[in-house]
């Protein structure tokens, strides 16, 4: 059986390359998780890997500026470098920040009298850019959550507004208060929407066209 020659180095080649099936010789066959490549398959390979690396980080750059990209597989969902250790502090803080909002609004809606769904359409703008903070950048995921957050925070909030705590000791009462003027259903569901949507932008970034 004849050897196949090296186009390269017109020699007896070793082997073939197993991308475009090219025979290579000793000298030119280059390993790539245990099967050979010629040079320019090889080459090849790299600046792909080097052109998705560099699109990531492209993608990562515009997201910590604020803007909403296509995410691609392998694109981490938290910006911010640390692994699991940052994403369980992430997780944390957003719980926490729901909590203080939902207690703010309750507070407010009390001291001036107005609807906490309408002191919520200001805290859900707040809680999407604590919620980007946090990510350390934009994306659609955090979009979802920060919109899911002003929602809980809204409900929560309105739950409280209608409850005073009277402590005595170790005993703790709950009473229900009259509260801030009722909203109709019509306002009231406009004001989740509107809120929902300015947290969603807030953490999910402008869409550049």
């Amino acid at each position: 059986m004849p050897a196949y020659l090296c186009l390269a180095h017109r020699r007896p080649s070793r082997a073939s390359c197993s991308d475009c099936g090219a025979p290579v010789c000793a000298d030119c066959a280059v390993e790539a998780g245990g099967a050979p490549l010629c040079r320019e398959c090889a080459n090849r390979d790299h600046d792909l890997a080097s052109l998705r690396s560099e699109g990531m980080e492209a993608r990562l750059m515009l997201r910590r500026a604020g803007v909403r990209v296509r995410r691609v597989a392998g694109d981490p969902l938290i910006v911010r470098s640390g692994g699991m250790p940052v994403a369980f502090v992430v997780i944390v803080l957003t719980a926490t920040l729901t909590a203080t909002v939902a207690v703010l609004l309750a507070g407010a809606a009390e001291s001036w009298g107005v609807s906490v769904a309408l002191l919520g359409i200001v805290a859900a703008a707040v809680i999407g850019s604590g919620v980007r903070l946090l990510f350390g950048g934009t994306s659609t995921t955090a979009g979802v959550l920060a919109a899911l957050l002003a929602l809980t925070a809204v409900t929560l909030g309105s739950s409280l507004a209608q409850l005073d705590v009277a402590s005595s000791g170790v005993v703790v009462a709950w009473r229900h208060l009259p509260g801030p003027p009722a909203l109709d259903r019509a306002t009231f569901a406009a004001c989740y929407v509107l809120a929902a949507a300015l947290a969603y932008r807030g953490a999910a970034g402008r869409r550049v066209r």
